[in-house]
């Protein structure tokens, strides 16, 4: 008797069945999930520590802030918003390129400066 005839024997057809059910219900749920608008409408920046500026996500602009260790630059492009420019050494947070989904964030550690992308999210950081 060969392996593949010995695993059809142990499954029947319930089994078989209640398989294509928990796949055909995580597909559905991906899916619903996926539909979900996300609604990022604002971005929150802080700058050493505190909350220092909130900005609209729908209004394109380019703003050039000041923080304790050297200059950043925002930009807001289409409902969405990167670092262009930051005076730290290695670039990090400007290569990271382009965030618009709730709960996303950009880091600049040496400028200690934080963008993140406000609105309702279903999920947290752990979940996406």
């Amino acid at each position: 008797m060969n392996k593949g005839s010995a695993i059809r024997k142990r499954i029947n057809r319930w089994d078989l069945g209640l398989i294509v059910l928990v796949l055909l219900s995580a597909l559905i749920l991906f899916a619903w999930q996926q539909l979900q608008p996300h609604d990022a409408t604002r971005i929150r920046i802080s700058i050493d520590g505190t909350e220092s500026y909130i900005l609209n996500l729908s209004e394109d602009q380019v703003q050039t802030y000041g923080t304790t260790y050297g200059e950043i630059t925002v930009e807001i492009k289409d409902g969405r918003v990167h670092m262009l420019h930051s005076s730290c050494e290695e670039q990090i947070c400007v290569n990271q390129g382009f965030i618009q989904d709730p709960g996303s964030s950009i880091v600049c550690i040496p400028n200690q400066t934080i963008i993140e992308c406000l609105g309702t999210s279903q999920f947290d950081g752990v979940s996406r």
